[in-house]
Order: C-alpha cells, then sequence, then structure tokens
C-alpha cells in the first residue's frame, strides 16, 4: 500500500488530497463504532493510516483559509460507492457497513462540495442478489450525479435512500464514472467491499483502458473491510489506472 504526500498546489496534489480525506472519514466512522470512547484518539483516525479530513485541507494551498473554492481547472472527482449485498454485514459495533459509508460520505461532500466538482454513481441497491436476477443485477449502476460544484444538500437523499441488496458491477461502474467525466482531468475514487461479480470485463483491464482513454483520468480504491481477494483486486485496479489503494476497516 503506497503512503500519502501532503496535497500540493498541482490538480494531482489536490485531487490525492480528496482521496486522502474520504478515506480519513470513512475510517473514522468506522473506528467510532468499534472502539470505546475513551480509547479513541480526538479524530478516530489512526495517523499511520491516513491525515484526518481537517489536516488535509488545511494543508491544501488551493483552499483558502475559510475554505475557498478551489480552482474549477483542478478536476473533477467521480465517487464510486459500493451498496451491494455484502454491504450489509455488520461491523464491530453493530454498524453496517453501507451506514458507515453513508455516513462516510455525506460528510465528505458536506466538506468539499462546492470545493471541486463532485459526482456519484452507486451499484448493487435496487436488485437482489438471488442467482435468477444476475443479469439485472449487473446492470444495477445508477448515475446519481455527475461532477457539479455546487452539490449543497441534492446527494443526502439519494445516499440515505441506498439499501445494500445486490450485485457489485465494478467494471461497468467504473465505465459509466468515466463517462460523466467526458475526459475532463479528473479523478475516480471507488469503495468496496468485494469483489467484482459480474466480470467480464475484467476489471483491471476496464481500468487500464479508462485511464489511457482518458486525460489524466486516475481511479483511486478503497477497500471496506475487504479479504485478501478483494484487497488484490481494488490494489490491481489502483495500479493500472494510475492512482492509489487503502485499506479502511474497524481492526
Amino acid at each position: 500500500m503506497k503512503a500519502f504526500s501532503p496535497p500540493s498546489s498541482s490538480p494531482q496534489g489536490l485531487l490525492r488530497g480528496v482521496f486522502a480525506i474520504l478515506a480519513a472519514l470513512l475510517i473514522a466512522f468506522l473506528t467510532v463504532v468499534a472502539v470505546p470512547a475513551s480509547a479513541q484518539n480526538p479524530t478516530g483516525v489512526s495517523s499511520s493510516t491516513a491525515p484526518s479530513s481537517e489536516a488535509a485541507t488545511t494543508n491544501n494551498p488551493e483552499s483558502g483559509p475559510d475554505g475557498d473554492a478551489a480552482d474549477p481547472e483542478s478536476g473533477a472527482t467521480m465517487l464510486v460507492l459500493d451498496s451491494s449485498g455484502s454491504m450489509n454485514a455488520q461491523d464491530a459495533g453493530g454498524q453496517t457497513r453501507l451506514d458507515a459509508a453513508k455516513d462516510a460520505t455525506k460528510k465528505f461532500v458536506s466538506e468539499l462540495g462546492g470545493t471541486i466538482p463532485l459526482g456519484l454513481v452507486t451499484y448493487g441497491g435496487t436488485v437482489d442478489e438471488a442467482p435468477e436476477n444476475q443479469e439485472a443485477g449487473c446492470q444495477d449502476i445508477h448515475v446519481v450525479s455527475g461532477p457539479k460544484e455546487d452539490v449543497g444538500d441534492s446527494f443526502t437523499g439519494p445516499i440515505d435512500a441506498l439499501q445494500a441488496k445486490g450485485y457489485t458491477p465494478i467494471g461497468d461502474s467504473l465505465k459509466k464514472a468515466a463517462e460523466e467525466l467526458g475526459g475532463q482531468h479528473g479523478t475516480i475514487v471507488l469503495v468496496s467491499d468485494g469483489i467484482d461479480t459480474c466480470a467480464p470485463p475484467p476489471v483491471c483491464e476496464v481500468a487500464k483502458e479508462l485511464h489511457e482513454q482518458g486525460v489524466d483520468l486516475v481511479i483511486n480504491t478503497i477497500g471496506f473491510n475487504v479479504d485478501e481477494e478483494a484487497r488484490k483486486e481494488l490494489s490491481c485496479i489502483a495500479d493500472a489506472a494510475g492512482g492509489e489503494y487503502l485499506d479502511a476497516d474497524d481492526a
């Protein structure tokens, strides 16, 4: 797993900082439910894993002291959020993975919305993962929004309404997110707790093709309490698309 560098004034540095913020929030929401209050650090985030969202923001020279909007030309971010059936699993403390992901994503949007263009794609939240539903389940991908700067509360309702139900069509979800970026400079951040259950297309090949076709398109991945097989696949996606992989778990 690669180490994070402080965000720089370059577009790549800003987008790396955005990735770090979301990862830190995911870890924080898992840690809060997994660790007794007396044992938590003030941020709920392990300093050896990722910077806090506050630190990532204040270290970014493109953001003003009052959180002024960053240069819109610095790139857009598309979040790809897993709401497949496995996200119903309860982690330490009894919170489901999906609920932790919802809380972290809403916090992320509230902190970053208005500073960079943000968009959201979800998958696996509509069609049950029964074997007879596989064809429909592998098309169960929803674009909540393409990238826009003034997100406001527009993501809150769709995020709250997510249910963990179905399959995990990672490859096609990445394609959808890339389509929403429209060839502009930007990044995709994939949050998943498992492997693609709809391949083909092979997800690492998809990531490589998108990276080569896009204009400085990078795909970062966050593994949400993943096993070794999923960790390898998510790392492969990030490596193939010039990005970084990070573990977010309650260990």
